[in-house]
């Protein structure tokens, strides 16, 4: 059975616990933590954003038959001079003896197809790409954090407890407003993923529904204009004001949820 001793253990099993692979004993102690550090909070965050982009952006595609034939050439060449014998290893189960320059270049050329996979999930979407992205980030954290049972890090209808509880997690001072006057009070607050940017989500209340308010830093206007509709089922509004992009997201109605928006810009001095 695997164990978390402490928070620098946890960060180490953070992968294999996003990916599914730790027992029953070490995943609730991995959650516990995660409950308990924001900073791991949002490292897990990241995973799963990066994890998502893969899923999403990376072409699930058979390699050309010229690529296979290709390596297989170089990692299981003609006999040669370099290759004098073929014998049969039962202990590894490999059948010829290979000369071990042809395994290195096989090998590099390998990890250079997997680096180059890689920095094209990496590589931030550009236009539109990049607003849909967004949107499409913005909109999943609110999904997690419906489906978590728990959607906010901290529990509070007080904005002076909510505001200084991002202090040091994002690299800005996100706007928390009180708006329980105007129907829509204050429940939390938690920490998503925005391209590639930590994020704060502020969540809100709408009779038996929930609004998710992420605000993330854009000060080239990355994120595009101001927008609303629906994704994925969800109503969102979307606008940028002084160097920040916002989005209120929920599945209340398209009309409640600009009203909320609406509330929000009416009462924040920024935004």
């Amino acid at each position: 059975m695997t164990t978390v001793s402490g928070a620098g253990d946890a960060r180490l099993l953070l992968n294999a616990y996003v990916d599914g692979e730790l027992d029953a004993a070490a995943a609730l102690d991995v959650e516990r933590q995660l409950a308990a550090d924001p900073g791991l909070a949002g490292e897990h965050a990241r995973l799963v954003a990066l994890r998502q982009a893969i899923r999403e952006r990376l072409p699930r595609e058979t390699a050309p038959s010229r690529l296979r034939d290709a390596v297989l050439s170089i990692a299981r060449p003609e006999p040669s001079a370099a290759v004098t014998e073929f014998r049969p290893r039962r202990s590894r189960g490999i059948g010829m003896a290979l000369h071990p320059g042809w395994l290195a270049l096989a090998a590099v050329l390998l990890i250079g197809l997997a680096i180059g996979s890689l920095a094209y999930v990496l590589t931030p979407p550009s236009g539109g790409e990049a607003v849909s992205a967004a949107l499409d980030a913005a909109v999943a954290g609110h999904v997690r954090a419906l489906a978590a049972g728990t959607p906010f890090d901290v529990a509070s209808s007080d904005r002076h407890t909510v505001k200084p509880w991002f202090a040091g997690k994002v690299t800005f001072a996100p706007q928390v407003i009180d708006l329980a006057d105007e129907g829509f009070p204050l429940a939390g607050g938690r920490i998503d993923v925005v391209g590639g940017s930590i994020a704060a989500s502020l969540v809100y209340r709408r009779d038996k529904h929930l609004i998710s308010l992420t605000a993330v830093p854009d000060p080239s206007g990355a994120f595009g204009p101001a927008s609303r509709g629906t994704r994925d089922g969800f109503a969102f509004v979307h606008w940028s004001a002084k160097g920040i992009a916002y989005w209120a997201i929920s599945d209340a109605a398209p009309d409640e949820v600009d009203a909320f928006a609406s509330a929000f810009r009416g009462k924040a001095p920024d935004a």
